[in-house]
C-alpha cells in the first residue's frame, strides 16, 4: 500500500491559515478606522452645535436691551447663578434640559466696563469638563452716552 505524502494537505492548511490571518488583520484595521471616524464625527457634531448656540447667545447679547429677560425667554430651563453669569444645559441631543441630565453646558459671563458690555461664552462637555468652544462678545452701550448727553 502506497501512501501519498502529507505535503500537499499541510501546504493547503498553511495557506488557509495565512489567508484567515490576513483577513483578521484587515478587519481589525477597518474596525479601528470605523471607530475613529465615529469619534471624529461625534466631536465635529458637538463643535458644530456648540458654535451655533454660542453664536446665537452672542447675537442675543449684542441685540437685546434686557439680556436676562431675553435669555430667560429663549432658554427657559437655563439658570442664572448670579448677576452677570448665566448657565444653559443641553442633553446628548443638544436639547435644553436640567442640570441633572446635562451632557453639555453653555456658560455666559458678562460685565459692564465703561460704555461696553463684555461677555465670554464657553460651551463645555459637562462630563469631561472639557471646553468645546469659546467666544468673546462686546457690545457698545450707546444709550448710556445719549442719556449723559441729554442730562448735560
Amino acid at each position: 500500500m502506497k501512501r501519498k505524502p502529507a505535503k500537499r494537505s499541510s501546504l493547503f492548511l498553511m495557506e488557509l491559515i495565512i489567508a484567515i490571518l490576513f483577513f483578521c488583520l484587515a478587519s481589525a484595521v477597518c474596525v479601528r478606522f470605523f471607530v475613529k471616524s465615529h469619534l471624529i464625527e461625534r466631536d465635529t457634531t458637538a463643535l458644530n452645535h456648540a458654535a451655533n448656540y454660542a453664536s446665537s447667545v452672542a447675537e442675543m447679547v449684542r441685540s437685546s436691551e434686557d439680556l436676562p429677560a431675553c435669555l430667560k425667554e429663549q432658554f427657559p430651563e437655563g439658570a442664572s447663578r448670579q448677576e452677570g453669569d448665566y448657565m444653559i444645559y443641553f442633553n446628548h441631543d443638544w436639547n435644553t434640559c436640567s442640570e441633572d441630565d446635562a451632557a453639555y453646558s453653555l456658560n455666559l459671563s458678562y460685565k459692564q466696563a465703561d460704555n461696553f458690555l463684555l461677555g465670554r461664552i464657553v460651551v463645555s462637555d459637562s462630563q469631561e469638563s472639557e471646553e468645546i468652544y469659546s467666544l468673546e462678545v462686546k457690545k457698545y452701550l450707546q444709550k448710556m452716552i445719549q442719556k449723559e448727553a441729554v442730562q448735560e
